[in-house]
């Protein structure tokens, strides 16, 4: 599975303009119920870099903690019914941590989405935040144990995963995935339920001063301090905005380093679809 593909012009600034709209229904609900949630990642860089969106990119994700994603799913779900719905691994079984808001009437079908027989729409990422252990010891053995239950879990559902290793090496391990695949399913392992079990393995059940985003694809997740997402604050974002936390840069280098460096092509991520369709009618 690839992580990066060439859109043409045209195609790529109508998606953007569309999440970008999509962006404003967000801020809408949020400043409506006060529902506090940040951008980091991609798009914490393209707010930073360029104002809007990445050139390249084709998604927009938002990080929210664990009570403000439940409250904003309940107030968007209620506010515009007609517009959007939710996936994730609860309620349609996509193979991932996070929570995606997808528009009515679109199709962007990814190779997730096609292995699994699943339809999702042009998406919003809402990647939810959770405390983990003070201790650092405790910490990392956690985020081993839970990445590990989540590539199984990965594997259980689709035989084909993405993964980094080229070569020979990457060769092999892609047959080995395969034949673990299917003898999961030939055990009858269920792939929520590792991920369930993915997620008991590194949160904890109050508030910490360490947090992250569950993760399924590296051993050891971002690392945030509580405390430096508050107070948050408003900048440009194509012709809206997005809220960023007050430390933003020192967030950003944590994750990136140099982030206002553009990188070469080799590093660039993107999520192109097999099909795209603005108008989509099943």
């Amino acid at each position: 599975m690839s992580n990066y593909g060439e859109y043409n012009t045209k195609e790529l600034k109508k998606l953007q303009k569309v999440l970008t709209e999509m962006l404003k229904d967000v801020n809408y609900v949020c400043d409506k119920y006060k529902i506090d949630y940040f951008a980091l990642d991609g798009t914490g860089i393209g707010a930073m870099r360029h104002k809007g969106f990445i050139p390249w990119d084709d998604d927009i994700d938002l990080r929210f903690f664990e009570d403000d994603l439940n409250r904003f799913i309940e107030c968007m779900s209620k506010e515009m019914p007609d517009k959007y719905y939710f996936i994730d691994i609860d309620n349609s079984g996509y193979p991932v941590a996070f929570t995606k808001m997808c528009k009515k009437g679109t199709l962007f079908l990814d190779d997730i989405s096609k292995e699994l027989g699943l339809e999702n729409g042009i998406f919003i990422d809402l990647i939810r935040m959770v405390y983990v252990s003070e201790d650092e010891k405790t910490r990392k053995k956690a985020f081993k144990k839970s990445w590990i239950i989540y590539k199984l879990g990965t594997i259980c559902a689709i035989k084909n995963p993405s993964i980094s290793i080229k070569g020979i090496k990457g060769k092999v391990l892609k047959v080995f995935f395969v034949i673990l695949h299917y003898l999961m399913k030939l055990l009858h392992v269920s792939y929520k339920k590792l991920f369930y079990k993915g997620e008991k393995a590194v949160r904890v059940d109050h508030k910490t001063s360490k947090t992250i985003s569950l993760n399924t694809v590296k051993m050891y997740s971002y690392l945030f301090n509580t405390e430096d997402f508050y107070p948050k604050k408003k900048i440009k974002f194509e012709d809206t905005f997005v809220y960023v936390p007050e430390k933003i840069d020192k967030l950003l280098t944590g994750q990136f380093g140099d982030y206002m460096k553009l990188p070469p092509k080799d590093k660039r991520h993107n999520h192109y679809p097999c099909k795209i369709d603005f108008d989509y009618k099943k």
